[in-house]
């Protein structure tokens, strides 16, 4: 019996051990939801609401949730061209097949080339047959607007061996804002009620020369969305 107990208290601390040390966080904190994408790849744009209809790319792919990323609806897009942003006109939303940035990594980041639309936020996509200003039109990838004019962009360092790392996001008036786990972030976006959502790859555990996932075979994207509006 006593063997028995001590054997059962083991198990207990080991697993009371893993659930501590784990890297991954979980869906929801007091801060922000977490959504995790329904491929395993990084989350590079998203658009829309999370109280109502939420749209992501995982770069080849777009997918569409009513109920908070609990389940996805994958749309039509099928040309197999990358994706890096979303942009809105009207009742329309377009999806943007270029990047364009400068010379430096540190420089700003845009989606250009609005090749495909959709009139149901993002479930069935059309070619656009027009090419009447989509030239000039563009969309910044790496840093947003808030509700009242502030510019919130990722926050980027180089370390000693010369990699890049972000870091979290960080705003025009000197905020830094850091999320729950490590990750390689990709864009920043604002919806209409100024919360913020910040997309990027599976969560990471190593430092340094090399990105290691924490979870080798789950590397699902993230976008993460704060519960409440980031203003300044």
């Amino acid at each position: 019996m006593k063997q028995l107990l001590l054997a059962f208290a083991a198990l207990l601390l080991l697993f009371s051990c893993k659930k501590e040390d784990s890297p991954v966080p979980q869906l929801e904190n007091a801060d922000w939801y977490m959504l995790r994408s329904p491929d395993n790849r990084d989350i590079k744009a998203v658009h829309g609401d999370i109280d109502g209809t939420l749209t992501i790319t995982t770069g080849f792919e777009i997918f569409v949730t009513t109920d908070k990323g609990k389940s996805w609806t994958k749309g039509n897009y099928n040309a197999r061209v990358g994706l890096f942003a979303f942009l809105e006109k009207e009742d329309t939303l377009f999806v943007l097949e270029g990047q364009r940035s400068g010379a430096s990594v540190f420089d700003n980041v845009f989606g250009i080339q609005p090749t495909w639309f959709s009139m149901n936020r993002g479930l069935n996509w059309e070619r656009s047959t027009s090419r009447r200003d989509f030239d000039d039109w563009k969309v910044p990838i790496n840093y947003a607007y808030s509700g009242n004019g502030i510019r919130f962009e990722i926050d980027l360092i180089q370390n000693e061996e010369g990699y890049l790392q972000t870091i979290g996001i960080k705003s025009e008036s000197g905020r830094k804002i850091a999320l729950p786990a490590r990750h390689q972030l990709v864009s920043v976006y604002f919806d209409k009620k100024s919360r913020l959502y910040v997309t990027g790859s599976a969560p990471l555990c190593s430092e340094g020369k090399t990105f290691e996932y924490c979870d080798q075979v789950n590397r699902s994207g993230t976008v993460y969305i704060s519960k409440k509006p980031v203003l300044f």
